[in-house]
């Protein structure tokens, strides 16, 4: 059996591990938001290069 540690060190372990566990879900959040930030970036390239083509293809037609 493992000795008790004194009185408060079980809170401050817990206080790390969940520091841990919020530094990395914000991690994880960030990431996510570059993700999506760059796929609105992608969209608004894309209207905008079908916005250019669009008259073509109506001159086609």
């Amino acid at each position: 059996m493992s000795s008790p540690k004194p009185h408060g060190f079980e809170d401050r372990d817990e206080v790390r591990r969940l520091q841990r566990d919020l530094d990395e879900a914000r991690r994880k959040q960030d990431s996510r938001d570059e993700s999506y930030a760059q796929l609105i970036r992608t969209v608004a390239e894309l209207k905008a290069e079908m916005a250019k083509l669009q008259p073509r293809l109506k001159d086609k037609e």
